[in-house]
């Protein structure tokens, strides 16, 4: 047997030889893949422009739904506060209007209890003018005291409006209209000597003011005002007269 063909190969006989240039490539391609950002995985490659706006509104939609909800309710409540936001004008302007027609009530009151006869039932028995400060005093002491009206000291008759504007007083009794805190008075008294009698209307208002009765004396067309007595017209306290008064005819509300 021939030793010389059993004898093993050298190991640079069994290694291919790589060229230099192959080693280098290899190298650079190993750097690149090392350095390059990672691949994106299959379901980021599903995900579009459209899904990321989307994701984007799920986070601001509470914020615009929250934002809605204000809107309305504060449209709801500038509606509802509509009517009562008007300008100062307005407001000053139908308050005008209402004075001016009350003012024309109290005067359609006292032109109509002006034009009534004067003719007391029993003219002989008229108390005189001059006990009319002694009745207003009794009035205010006992609403002062008691808070009611005398029972005793003074005769006293409430009347429906119609009776009182007419005048149909009784000749010996105060005839009163009354509503809330406020009293409106009416009586027969004459003046002159017990043998001339010539009759008079009087006309006074009772009212509490700050807890205290107060009273006034109302002049106008033949009505008789005490002296010595506090007094006012009639259109200074219009307001006050108001639930006494008579509605307006229809020719003249209309105006």
């Amino acid at each position: 047997m021939n030793e010389t063909a059993l004898r093993p190969a050298p190991a640079s006989a069994l290694t291919p030889k790589v060229p230099p240039a192959a080693i280098q490539a290899s190298a650079r391609e190993a750097v690149a893949a090392a350095t390059a950002p990672p691949r994106a995985l299959l379901w980021e490659l599903l995900v579009t422009e459209g899904h990321v706006r989307a994701a984007r509104l799920r986070r601001i939609q509470p914020w615009i739904i929250a934002t809605g909800l204000l809107s309305v309710w504060g449209g709801i409540w500038v509606a509802r506060l509509a009517p009562a936001i008007q300008p100062q004008t307005s407001v000053a302007m139908r308050i005008q209007q209402r004075l001016t027609q009350i003012q024309a009530r109290e005067a359609f009151a006292f032109t109509l209890l002006s034009r009534a006869p004067l003719r007391p039932e029993q003219p002989d028995r008229l108390a005189p003018v001059s006990q009319i400060p002694e009745v207003v005093q009794a009035l205010l002491g006992s609403l002062n005291d008691s808070g009611n009206l005398p029972e005793k000291s003074v005769k006293l008759g409430r009347l429906d409006p119609d009776a009182f504007w007419a005048g149909n007083w009784p000749t010996e009794q105060v005839s009163y209209l009354e509503s809330g805190g406020t009293y409106l008075l009416g009586a027969y008294a004459h003046v002159g000597p017990s043998t001339s009698v010539q009759p008079v209307r009087w006309l006074g208002a009772l009212k509490r003011i700050d807890g205290k009765w107060q009273y006034a004396s109302l002049g106008g067309t033949g009505t008789y005002v005490p002296p010595g007595l506090p007094s006012t017209s009639p259109q200074s306290i219009s307001l006050s007269l108001e639930p006494f008064l008579p509605p307006l005819p229809k020719t003249e509300s209309s105006r």
